[in-house]
C-alpha cells in the first residue's frame, strides 16, 4: 500500500459464476443469517508424482492438502464469513506414504460466532463441494469434475417450506477471469475485488493451520504477524 502497487491473489474460486451466486444469496438475506460454512476439495493426482516434489515436502509444503487444495475453500470460507480467530486443524498419512500428509480436517471460528469446516485430502477421487447453511435456506454447490478439466456445477437450493431447487452452471474461465480482474486493477481502470484485509486473513489462516496441524491444539489466527 505504501508503494502503490496492486496486490492479487490466486483464489480463482471467487470468480465461479455458482460462488458468486453464493455470495450475493449470502449478502442479500435470502439464506437468512449464514451460520456454517462446509467446503471440500480433494484429489488423487498427487499419487503420480515422484517422491521429491516439492509437494510432498515436509519442509516446502508442510501440510500438503492445504497447499494444494484446502486454502481454496479457507478463502471461500472467509469471503462468505469474514474474519476468522482461531483454527482447530489434523492432519495425518493413513493411505500414503506422504511426508506431509494426506488427509487434512480444519475447523475455523470467526469472530462473529461462526464455523467452517474444511475437509482436503490427496489420495481419493476427486471431490469439490461448498455448502453455506443458513438460518432461512442452504445452497449446496459440486464440481461436475476437477477444475483443470472443467464440467460446470450443480447447485442446489433448499428454502425453508418449498422443495429443493437444482441449477446447473455450465463452465467458466474463473483464473483467467482472477487474472484480468487483477491486470485492470493495476492499470487503476477497476477496484481489485479482494480486499488487503481479506488477502491478509488468508496468509495469517495459513500459518494458523499449519501450527495447529503441528501442535494438535487450537491456535489463534494472526499471532504468529
Amino acid at each position: 500500500q505504501a508503494a502503490g502497487v496492486q496486490l492479487g491473489i490466486g483464489h480463482e474460486r471467487r470468480f465461479e459464476p455458482a460462488v458468486q451466486r453464493l455470495r450475493e444469496m449470502c449478502r442479500n438475506g435470502e439464506l437468512g443469517t449464514p451460520l456454517v460454512f462446509e467446503g471440500n476439495f480433494s484429489q488423487d493426482k498427487f499419487l503420480g508424482l515422484p517422491a521429491d516434489n516439492w509437494r510432498l515436502s515436509a519442509a516446502d509444503a508442510p501440510v500438503g492438502p492445504l497447499s494444494a487444495t484446502g486454502i481454496h475453500m479457507v478463502d471461500l470460507a472467509i469471503a462468505v464469513l469474514g474474519r476468522p480467530v482461531e483454527v482447530w486443524a489434523r492432519l495425518g498419512a493413513h493411505a500414503t506414504t506422504f511426508a506431509n500428509g494426506d488427509t487434512l480436517t480444519i475447523t475455523l471460528g470467526f469472530e462473529n460466532g461462526r464455523t467452517a469446516m474444511v475437509t482436503a485430502i490427496l489420495t481419493t477421487p476427486f471431490a469439490g463441494r461448498v455448502m453455506v447453511l443458513g438460518s432461512e435456506a442452504w445452497m449446496e454447490i459440486r464440481d461436475r469434475n476437477h477444475p483443470e478439466l472443467p464440467r460446470g456445477w450443480d447447485v442446489t437450493t433448499a428454502r425453508r417450506g418449498t422443495e429443493p431447487e437444482c441449477t446447473f452452471f455450465p463452465p467458466h474461465p474463473s483464473v483467467r477471469e482472477n487474472i484480468e480482474a487483477f491486470a485492470r486493477a493495476a492499470a487503476g481502470e477497476a477496484a481489485y475485488p479482494v480486499s488487503y484485509g481479506e488477502m491478509l486473513h488468508n496468509v495469517e489462516a495459513f500459518e494458523a493451520i499449519t501450527r495447529s496441524a503441528q501442535s494438535g491444539r487450537v491456535e489463534r489466527v494472526g499471532d504468529s504477524l
